[in-house]
């Protein structure tokens, strides 16, 4: 996105690109990493450059809270007035901006914060300026990206422009199928992570509508193309993962369905595919999407991690909710390729 209109703007009225914003989040990173002991946060160490006392204060301006705009955004949050017997995942609206301006400094609410505010604040700072604009450049800029990250699997990978010509008749179609010998893998990306109220929400008069246009759409592609499928592309196993820059919390397509509950979407037909029931479809994050494929290229089978994802959600005991979850039990695995040599050009390491 570096020669975009909304990334040439910010960088002019900012004074600071994309690039040296992502290094100095680095170092921030890096430093979390050496006050609590992390060595993981610590392995893309910027190197030092004299640029980077110019760039410090430019980004932390956008991570700093002052009193007076918290209290004005939790006074908006508060608006909800969710019922209290509704169990909520809430995000903090702290994670967008960690630091609060105090007589003593800038300070640091909670390093996890912190964190999770490193994961997106360019995302978030970007986005502010103008979501409709930043996100006609970000959808295709993400798909790009998801696409690089499948191409690093040794499994066939066929694009929406190709895949469309292999499908029968006319209509939806996903944007990638990922082809083994025992499963059919459909994705879809879906640059937009939804609306803020989806943290806020799980009423599904509200959910419905904010999701119409995300994971229900999303669905409703896989499921259309399931439909349209030759039968040289059927597999014994079809899933479909809606691949979401943020995480949604959704979790499967019977999670997803639940949302809908009470609304007219809820007997939709799109949950009636015999071939691609709720159960194997799944809303996750970019991040999960790179455990994912860093789990399958260190050797696990497709059929495998998702044959055993399906028989853990198909009991209470071990059913999870998120994805990640599911993930966590192949312990640690590589970043795609592609982004660590991203990251290792960012931090001048290459």
């Amino acid at each position: 996105m570096a020669d975009e209109q909304v990334v040439r703007e910010f960088a002019a009225s900012t004074g600071i690109g994309p690039r040296n914003f992502v290094r100095q989040l680095a170092r921030m990173a890096c430093q979390i990493g050496d006050l609590r002991g992390l060595p993981a946060l610590t392995k893309m160490r910027p190197e030092p450059r004299s640029e980077d006392a110019r760039d410090w204060p430019l980004v932390t301006q956008f991570l700093v809270f002052n009193l007076q705009e918290v209290h004005r955004r939790i006074a908006i949050l508060a608006q909800y007035g969710t019922p209290r017997e509704v169990e909520l995942c809430e995000q903090s609206p702290l994670i967008r901006m960690p630091f609060i301006r105090t007589f003593r400094g800038d300070e640091c609410i909670h390093h996890k914060v912190l964190e999770h505010s490193l994961e997106t604040a360019l995302y978030d700072v970007l986005r502010d300026r103008g979501a409709e604009a930043f996100m006609r450049s970000f959808g295709p800029a993400f798909e790009s990206y998801v696409g690089r990250v499948l191409n690093e699997l040794h499994y066939r990978v066929i694009r929406e422009h190709e895949l469309q010509k292999l499908l029968n008749g006319k209509g939806k179609c996903v944007d990638f199928a990922v082809i083994s010998d025992e499963v059919l893998l459909l994705v879809d990306s879906k640059g937009i992570e939804g609306h803020y109220d989806e943290l806020y929400h799980n009423l599904s008069e509200v959910l419905t509508q904010k999701l119409r246009t995300t994971a229900l759409h999303a669905a409703d592609q896989a499921v259309e193309t399931v439909r349209r499928l030759p039968d040289s592309l059927r597999r014994p196993l079809i899933i479909f993962i809606c691949v979401t820059y943020k995480q949604l919390n959704i979790g499967d397509g019977d999670a997803l369905r639940d949302l809908t509950i009470d609304t007219k979407e809820w007997d939709a037909t799109r949950w009636h595919e015999r071939s691609l029931p709720p159960s194997q479809m799944f809303t996750i994050s970019i991040s999960e999407l790179e455990t994912l494929c860093g789990v399958i290229r260190a050797g696990v089978p497709v059929e495998n991690i998702f044959r055993k994802i399906l028989a853990d959600n198909g009991s209470p005991e071990s059913s999870k909710l998120l994805f990640e979850q599911h993930m966590a039990e192949y312990g640690s695995v590589d970043i795609p390729e592609y982004t660590y040599t991203a990251a290792d050009q960012l931090c001048g390491k290459g």
